[in-house]
């Protein structure tokens, strides 16, 4: 409840540049308290309608034991909640999922691209060293489980994604080359992007899932008294370009409620109702804030797909919230190869506007604005974006 009672300290009552967001939260539910379930479920839902609106997202940490831990998500004061309403709760056993509508207050104004939807995949996390052997003993497939749990989440965030059925393999991606923006890594990238139909890609691997147990006395061993690390680190690339827009690791540690032998199913209930569990499902969360923070207010960026007599269809559509009239800009690609046989990225934007037509789903129709002319030099896989 202190995280609901600070969320109502930051009512406001002026009524400008005020809006109303939709959002949904769950919880699960702990020890049959559905209750604070729902209370739990409640404030996820706000900090998403707050997220929606462009606050500011961070997450407060701290070091212990040299040991980066994640204590909560904390909001900037720019967006003030007025009042919600819960328009709907659903109670599904073993958790509650809650939708609100919220009268938000944004006194920085609100960013230019965030009434659009990014697409984004996820793609299967993968193991740093070692780490594979770790759960293979106890952690079956954990890595497609933490994948999962990303997905979903993305899934519920739909004002700021249009999340992609996530890639249940890696392509072997060598994530350190992702640090430092190899030009093959790139090009890999970019592949998938089109593969995808993908404006973002979120990739991860698994930093430590190893034991720790620093006294390692027999009253330890007794009773099973483990702590677990969770280690791992998240990277969303812009799937035009190739280049990393973001990347952090998170890390904590949590009681492990099994024997140290045991297989666990970690896609069961009873794992993610556990203090480990929970600490994940926390982790995870913060993470997909400050990604989605991240991406919220770049421009909505669509590739062209097809030329037809001056109409220019694109990958991006009614999931994208594009809507009939809205104007765009093209950029026309002119990629190189240097002396080293690099592909280097290069780019021309036209001048002029061009306007949505027609929406479908998953694409949309351009066509040249008032004083725009059809330019016969607009190719499949030049870029649209949003002004």
């Amino acid at each position: 409840m202190k995280s609901l009672i600070f969320i109502f300290f930051m009512l406001f009552t002026s009524v400008s540049c005020a809006e109303i967001f939709t959002a949904t939260g769950t919880a699960p539910v702990i020890k049959g308290n559905k209750a604070d379930a729902r209370n739990k479920a409640i404030e996820e839902a706000l900090r998403q309608a707050l997220l929606q609106s462009g606050a500011k997202i961070s997450t407060e940490q701290s070091a212990k034991n040299g040991r980066l831990t994640i204590h909560n998500i904390r909001m900037s004061s720019d967006s003030k909640i007025r009042r919600y309403n819960v328009i709907e709760q659903k109670d599904h056993g073993d958790y509650i999922e809650v939708t609100i509508k919220a009268d938000i207050y944004n006194k920085a104004g609100v960013c230019r691209g965030k009434q659009y939807a990014k697409t984004i995949t996820p793609i299967l996390f993968s193991y740093d060293e070692g780490q594979a052997d770790n759960s293979e003993r106890q952690l079956h497939d954990f890595n497609r489980e933490l994948t999962r749990q990303f997905h979903s989440r993305l899934m519920l965030n739909k004002e700021v994604f249009n999340t992609k059925p996530w890639i249940d393999r890696n392509y072997r991606i060598d994530l350190r080359l992702i640090e430092y923006e190899h030009s093959d890594m790139k090009e890999q990238i970019r592949h998938l992007a089109r593969i995808t139909d993908s404006q973002y890609l979120l990739l991860g691997s698994i930093r430590d899932l190893g034991f720790e147990d620093p006294d390692g006395n027999a009253f330890t061993q007794l009773f099973n008294n483990y702590k677990r690390n969770i280690s791992f680190s998240v990277y969303l690339v812009n799937g035009y370009t190739g280049e990393l827009v973001f990347a952090k690791n998170y890390s904590d540690i949590a009681e492990w409620d099994f024997d140290k032998r045991d297989n666990v199913d970690v896609r069961g209930n009873r794992f993610w109702k556990t203090e480990y569990g929970k600490k994940i499902g926390n982790m995870v969360t913060g993470a997909i804030a400050e990604i989605s923070r991240e991406a919220m207010c770049q421009s909505l960026n669509a590739s062209i797909i097809r030329v037809d007599n001056g109409r220019y269809h694109i990958n991006a559509g009614s999931s994208n919230n594009l809507n009939p009239g809205d104007r765009l800009t093209i950029e026309l690609s002119a990629n190189y190869y240097d002396r080293m046989r690099h592909q280097r990225l290069n780019s021309n934007q036209l001048t002029g506007e061009y306007v949505v037509q027609k929406v479908f789903p998953d694409s949309a129709v351009l066509v040249p604005g008032d004083k725009t002319k059809p330019d016969s030099n607009i190719q499949i896989g030049d870029i649209a974006r949003t002004n």
